[in-house]
Formats: structure tokens, C-alpha cells, sequence
């Protein structure tokens, strides 16, 4: 049987597998098979929900691996999306913790192209100038699964 538990102050050791839960949208995300990052709702589970992390080559930094397509997110000015992993700085994340309002949640943050991943649950995934404003769609918690 499998357990979800929700992590929401610090990321999962790398190789345990989780879901992404935005804060606003209250869905998961979802690495689509012709590489989108979309959003689902939680309650519906389908394995190409499921990612792990992997450390990336900058030291602090990940890869948010898709364990149904094996391929990562990346983060670019203007597009998210999956893409096989490569050493491209745009698939290195941190997890910016939140503070105040956000307090327990956190941020999926590339430091490269200065962008963090939001999702509003209207208009699907995205990313935003990581130094502008902070809205609660840019904030995320872990959803773990165990065996």
C-alpha cells in the first residue's frame, strides 16, 4: 500500500520519489510525455506525477527528475518544460524556502536564468522573474511517497 505524507520544510533525500503540490492551485505537476510540465489535480494519481532529485553539477543544486520519462524540468526565461538531462544550467534548481504567509513552503528556483516555476491552476505552469514579487503560486511543497 502507499503512503503520502506531506514535507513541506525540507526536500527528500535524493532518489525518494515525491510529488510537487502547488500552494495556490492546490495540483500536483505533471511531466507530460511530449516534455510539457503541466498541472493535475492531487487526488487523481498517475505515475507521471512522480519525480526524484538528483544533485546537480553546481554544488546546492538539483535536478527534478521525472521517474516515469526520465527526463528533468528546466526553467528558462519564457518556458518550462522536460527535457532529457543534460549539463544545461537551466535544469539546476535550489528550493527557496517561503517565510511569513509561505512559512513551510518553498520556491523552485533556477538561478541561471533567475526564474522560479509558479502554478495558478488557471492557466497552467510557468515561471516568473524570480527577483520580481512573490505570489503564492510560485510556491510549492513536497508530497512523498513511501512503500
Amino acid at each position: 500500500m502507499e503512503n503520502t505524507a506531506i514535507l513541506t520544510s525540507s526536500a527528500p533525500p535524493p532518489g525518494v520519489k515525491f510529488r510537487l503540490a502547488g500552494l495556490q492551485s492546490s495540483k500536483v505537476l505533471v511531466a507530460k510525455s511530449d516534455d510539457r510540465l503541466v498541472d493535475h489535480p492531487q487526488g487523481q494519481v498517475y505515475a507521471d506525477q512522480w519525480f526524484y532529485l538528483e544533485p546537480a553539477p553546481t554544488p546546492g543544486t538539483y535536478y527534478i527528475r521525472s521517474s516515469a520519462s526520465q527526463k528533468v524540468i528546466y526553467s528558462k526565461r519564457g518556458a518550462v518544460g522536460m527535457y532529457k538531462k543534460t549539463y544545461y544550467q537551466d535544469q539546476y534548481f535550489v528550493f527557496e524556502p517561503g517565510s511569513g504567509q509561505f512559512q513551510g513552503y518553498f520556491r523552485l528556483r533556477n538561478n541561471y536564468s533567475r526564474t522560479v516555476i509558479y502554478d495558478n491552476g488557471q492557466h497552467g505552469v510557468g515561471n516568473f522573474d524570480a527577483n520580481g514579487e512573490k505570489y503564492s503560486d510560485q510556491y510549492f511543497s513536497f508530497l512523498e511517497y513511501q512503500s
